[in-house]
């Protein structure tokens, strides 16, 4: 039913009897939300451009109009659970009465071979499930579980709660507890509340140590491997300069590093009652690398992701949270946010199936922000 997205076949099955839900797809990414509760479940979609934030907003808004729904590319289907997976969740959740909500991301990246679905009454959020048949994504749910198990250990404030892992079949579960508030929207800000919630993980995980021994030499390691492969000749010029100013700095050096979120964005934490960040989403989670990389894929996906700005916008944005960077940051800023950038670049290139630019979204951006470092580092 769901075509080549086939883990979703063992989530749900097509029945007149199941419940109305409106599947729809935006960049690869598709949705399965209840039609009764669109309302309540709209805000799992989080576009990324204006245009889908439009389509989105208008699909909430002809929910009940199906000519329309079918001229936008929206499915109407009639859809229940799969019985064992619906009987794990009545467990789970101590009621038969709730309502379900599904994602699932690009899967020509294996690592998106997973789904999410958000289980929720009328008044609240009751957990978040992760569901995968990949033995790849496995391994990353076993990596995120011991990392939020590290940071209970460590008594770091405001992360999720594992309520459960379970194997259903071969469907392998992870649950995770969430004070979420439903329809909570994305916010577009950055200020002191983001950098305290970074600067608790930062106090509680950093140890010293030699750059040899951190997560982040090894991504730089693995990147040099795949820049003459991944990506094309000048761009791959830029990167190596900036592992050359890096390795010149850190090389042989001890330093102290920390445990790195790896996808702290606007789109990865909530307000909590005290309204303190809150984070969640700890798959790409590093243990040593520089310490508030963190603060610099916030501001980066927040302005080419959420304002749509380019590379030269996205270092005046950058640039005007400087201040507020350097007053929790003692090394030169510039320098941190490169070390960031190395990094990520080098996560989404090992995730890239094939080519950096096929995989990385605006990934002409990411690179002028590297050469524009380059150039003030130099």
């Amino acid at each position: 039913m769901f075509g080549y997205k086939q883990l979703l076949n063992c989530i749900f099955a097509s029945d007149d009897g199941g419940g109305r839900y409106l599947v729809f797809n935006q960049n690869e990414n598709t949705w399965i939300l209840p039609a009764d509760k669109l309302k309540l479940a709209i805000e799992m979609c989080q576009p990324y451009s204006k245009k889908d934030q439009k389509r989105r907003d208008l699909i909430l808004t002809v929910k009940d109009v199906g000519f329309a729904l079918r001229k936008m590319g929206v499915e109407t289907v009639n859809l229940l659970l799969q019985p064992q997976l619906k009987e794990y969740i009545d467990g789970l959740v101590g009621t038969e009465n709730y309502y379900v909500a599904a994602y699932m991301g690009d899967i020509s990246s294996e690592l998106n071979q997973k789904v999410t679905l958000q289980i929720f009454t009328n008044e609240k959020i009751l957990c978040y499930l992760r569901i995968s048949n990949s033995s790849e994504v496995i391994n990353v749910m076993k990596h995120e579980i011991d990392m939020i198990d590290f940071l209970h250990e460590k008594e770091v404030a405001n992360i999720p709660e594992i309520i459960d892992t379970s194997i259903i079949g071969d469907l392998h579960i992870f649950a995770q507890k969430s004070e979420k508030k439903l329809s909570e929207k994305v916010k577009l800000e950055f200020d002191d509340r983001h950098m305290k919630c970074l600067k608790d993980i930062m106090d509680k995980t950093k140890i010293l140590c030699k750059y040899e021994e951190t997560d982040l030499y090894r991504l730089i390691q693995k990147l040099k491997s795949e820049i003459k492969i991944k990506f094309p000749k000048n761009e791959g010029m830029i990167l190596q300069h900036s592992i050359r100013i890096i390795e010149n700095q850190l090389k042989e050096t001890e330093d102290y590093y920390a445990v790195s979120h790896g996808d702290f964005s606007p789109w990865n934490i909530y307000y909590n009652s005290k309204k303190e960040v809150c984070m969640y989403d700890f798959e790409y989670a590093h243990y040593e690398m520089p310490e508030y990389v963190d603060a610099f894929h916030y501001l980066t996906k927040m302005s080419l992701y959420g304002l749509q700005n380019d590379g030269d916008k996205t270092i005046a944005v950058y640039d005007k949270y400087k201040k507020l960077l350097s007053q929790y940051i003692d090394k030169d800023t510039d320098f941190v946010y490169l070390c960031y950038l190395i990094g990520i670049i080098s996560s989404y290139s090992t995730n890239a199936a094939e080519k950096f630019s096929i995989y990385a979204y605006k990934y002409l951006d990411w690179i002028a922000i590297v050469s524009y470092l380059n150039s003030r580092l130099d």
